[in-house]
């Protein structure tokens, strides 16, 4: 992994960060959540602002002119243009459900294109991680995303919270293809089609801090980040701000050739509305 990033001291932070932080939510036992906005339906958990918590003061002890960007605490500014995006439980519904699958996504940006991304799994063990021309990893192992041509058998990771309705381009999807699963972690979607174990993945109402980490993480392992207009959604066009209370759909198949068989679903759906990654 010929890369200085992997030796950086924000790279080291971030994974001890995220294993950290990955131990103290297995820890609780008490998982209720509560709905914080109803316009969404979306839970929090008392671990949730916990853990952030957690991981914020732990930057600005270590990096005090960085930015931060989290789920539960906002945008909280920086001058050195470096700007952590960190979601402490990815998968909070599945958390506080007993489910286990949910896991901790720490992202680093520089002059606003992710360049480390940390995935930590606590259930399974499973560390994914990446750092901007250094490749992605689970483990020891390197990650390549599939690259067979999409099929009505390919397995395709999704997200089903549709606040409005069901918008017409999951239904052309789930007409045309068979085989579909939703983890209830956006995260988890990238990373398993980071490691090809998934052929692709989109989301409707997803937020940077589920995107940051592990589009990174699929990107390195030769796959593609895309809004909706098939557009990269990286670099960011918007001051981070902006982003607290905007969702940031994305498509993420593993070649060029299926962002071409992607993108007959998602254009001319009346549902999508301007691409929300630039607010």
């Amino acid at each position: 992994m010929p890369n200085d990033l992997w030796s950086s001291h924000r790279y080291a932070f971030a994974e001890s960060t995220a294993k950290t932080a990955g131990r103290q939510i297995q820890e609780q036992t008490e998982r209720s959540g509560q709905v914080k906005d109803i316009s969404t339906r979306e839970l929090v958990t008392q671990m949730d602002r916990r853990v952030e918590k957690f991981i914020i003061q732990s930057i600005l002890d270590d990096f005090p002119c960085d930015g931060i960007l989290g789920e539960e605490s906002g945008h909280i500014k920086g001058d050195s243009g470096y700007l952590w995006v960190i979601d402490p439980i990815d998968g909070t519904t599945n958390y506080a459900n007993h489910i286990p699958i949910y896991c901790v996504s720490i992202a680093v940006l520089k002059d606003n294109i992710p360049i480390i991304g940390v995935v930590y799994d606590p259930n399974r063990g499973d560390y994914f991680r990446a750092v901007c021309g250094g490749g992605a990893y689970c483990g020891k192992t390197r990650l390549n995303v599939s690259e067979v041509p999409l099929s009505p058998s390919s397995v395709l990771g999704f997200s089903s919270r549709f606040i409005q309705g069901i918008p017409s381009h999951v239904t052309k999807l789930i007409e045309h293809f068979d085989e579909y699963r939703n983890l209830g972690s956006a995260v988890l979607h990238l990373c398993y089609t980071a490691q090809g174990w998934f052929d692709g993945a989109f989301a409707h109402s997803t937020r940077l801090w589920d995107i940051a980490a592990g589009g990174l993480i699929l990107e390195e392992a030769g796959g593609y980040l895309r809004d909706f207009s098939m557009e990269p959604i990286f670099p960011l066009r918007c001051p981070p701000a902006n982003y607290t209370a905007n969702y940031v759909p994305f498509v993420a198949p593993g070649t060029l050739d299926n962002i071409q068989s992607l993108n007959p679903f998602f254009k001319q759906d009346s549902s999508i509305g301007p691409a929300l990654h630039n607010p």
